[in-house]
């Protein structure tokens, strides 16, 4: 058996997995705000938080939009819980019909990830008397990295295909009994074969669950919203529960995210996904996963390398066996 057939693909996976593999880049072009690796591209479009994010390696040719829509303050005066369209809503600030500033900066020179900031300022004014409230901020840090196992706090990230999003909202409210609540919305856009689907899916990594809207046009290919079910209260960190409402028979598909009264300002996680398959490269998994398949890796390695050294030790024992001389055999006949 030609043992090198074995250890050599087995050294290829195990420079592919190692971290002394050569990086991918992330490229930003500043004139089409757009943000792409070799597997996902993000177009921050209209210069507002609409996502256009696309598939490089896909042959199809879709458009999965993710857009945030808007920041609603209401009174839950139904008996919905969350935000519905029975609430009493007291004021609201489409998100992408305000001004943005958007700034980019890129993580260890290109090599390890970067960054992108959408920040917008906007006065609170009250609609029956035209008085100033106060000013909302909001504040949205995207995130792409090109190294394996990157975690953000305790949020996971997968490499090169995944946008980390942190939602920042500061909000003068005005009423203590009031909620706030985030509409985000979701389309597909492509030829007229795609099938337009939103499915609600979860995804566990350890002891953390995130749950992810699934955008699906064909079946090779697919886009996911990731979010957490909580929330953090800032500037304490403190936890919050999220009442999620999902909308996705509707088209746009929408989620809307109700968060706890009081806090003024929160932070919520959120990411977006771009998978296909097959990709050009090696699929990449959870972190969860790569030191389970680093470990096998090297154990098959190991034992490749024992193997042939058995062979050599066992080569060298024959060698040394000395042959029947011949001329004993005549000696014995004469």
């Amino acid at each position: 058996m030609n043992h090198t057939r074995i250890i050599v693909p087995v050294l290829l996976i195990f420079l592919v997995n190692s971290p002394l593999m050569v990086l991918s880049e992330v490229s930003w072009d500043s004139k089409s705000l757009v943000l792409s690796t070799d597997l996902i591209s993000i177009e921050f479009h209209n210069h507002s938080p609409e996502y256009w994010v696309r598939i490089p390696s896909s042959e199809n040719n879709i458009t999965y939009i993710i857009r945030y829509e808007r920041v609603v303050e209401f009174l839950d005066t139904d008996d919905v819980s969350g935000y519905s369209d029975g609430d009493v809503v007291i004021l609201e600030i489409p998100l992408c019909d305000v001004d943005w500033s958007i700034t980019h900066e890129y993580i260890g020179n290109d090599s390890i990830g970067a960054r992108v900031v959408l920040k917008s300022n906007v006065t609170i004014t009250d609609p029956e008397n035209g008085t100033i409230i106060g000013n909302a901020s909001f504040s949205i840090v995207n995130h792409i990295y090109t190294i394996k196992g990157m975690h953000i706090k305790e949020y996971p990230v997968m490499k090169d295909r995944e946008l980390k999003i942190d939602f920042y909202i500061s909000w003068p409210r005005s009423s203590s009994d009031s909620l706030l609540a985030l509409i985000v919305s979701f389309q597909i856009v492509g030829r007229d074969t795609v099938e337009k689907k939103f499915t609600k899916d979860k995804i566990k990594y350890d002891e953390l669950t995130l749950d992810c809207v699934r955008l699906s046009g064909v079946p090779n290919e697919y886009v996911e919203f990731r979010y957490l079910n909580y929330s953090y209260e800032l500037p304490t960190f403190s936890k919050k529960n999220v009442t999620i409402t999902q909308l996705l028979d509707e088209y746009p598909g929408k989620i809307i995210f109700t968060y706890s009264r009081g806090g003024r300002s929160i932070l919520h996680d959120h990411s977006i996904l771009a998978y296909a398959y097959p990709t050009p490269r090696v699929i990449d998994l959870p972190p969860y996963y790569m030191g389970q398949i680093f470990i096998i890796t090297c154990m098959l390695i190991v034992a490749g390398v024992l193997i042939i050294l058995l062979r050599k030790i066992k080569k060298q024992r024959t060698s040394k066996v000395p042959p029947q001389s011949a001329s004993l055999g005549e000696s014995h006949t004469s």
